[in-house]
């Protein structure tokens, strides 16, 4: 070899546009597996998005239905409230009452005799007074007649 030849060095980098196409045999096959698996992966992350999506509404579509029942049911209570206080007013005139205590209970109005007149005066001062003194009390009338004066008795102090 010249001496020329030897002074230069050959062994440069060659730039990419300017290499020579290897043959297909010596090129390396580019490696299909790493794609595949990143579509996999993105595959499913786009279905546990469309998963979690549809679960989403199914949890809306039951909560609207809940919303709704109880809705529902609410307007279902205030009508039985209404009518239950319908029935209130009516069982409470007093000549329902009257009609019920006669009838279904088998009171009567009181006699002269079974009356007990109670004066309030000024001061809470409260006197009690039997209608017929000349008839002694019998049993829990007397009884109440005690508690009446006791209770009289607390209001005169």
């Amino acid at each position: 070899m010249s001496a020329a030849r030897q002074l230069v060095n050959h062994d440069y980098e060659v730039p990419y546009f300017l290499q020579v196409n290897k043959s297909k045999s010596q090129r390396k096959a580019p490696s299909r597996v790493i794609p595949a698996i990143m579509l996999f992966v993105v595959m499913m992350i786009l279905f546990s998005m469309l998963v979690l999506v549809v679960y989403r509404y199914a949890l809306i579509a039951e909560t609207k239905y809940s919303i709704f029942t109880l809705k529902k049911e609410i307007k279902e209570l205030s009508m039985k409230k209404g009518e239950l206080h319908f029935q209130i007013e009516t069982s409470v005139a007093l000549d329902n009452i009257e009609k019920i205590s006669t009838e279904q209970l088998g009171m009567s109005y009181p006699n002269q005799g079974q009356m007990i007149y109670i004066e309030a005066a000024k001061g809470y001062n409260l006197a009690v007074a039997r209608v017929l003194e000349s008839e002694p009390a019998k049993g829990h009338e007397s009884d109440f007649l005690e508690k009446v004066g006791a209770l009289a008795a607390r209001f005169k102090r």
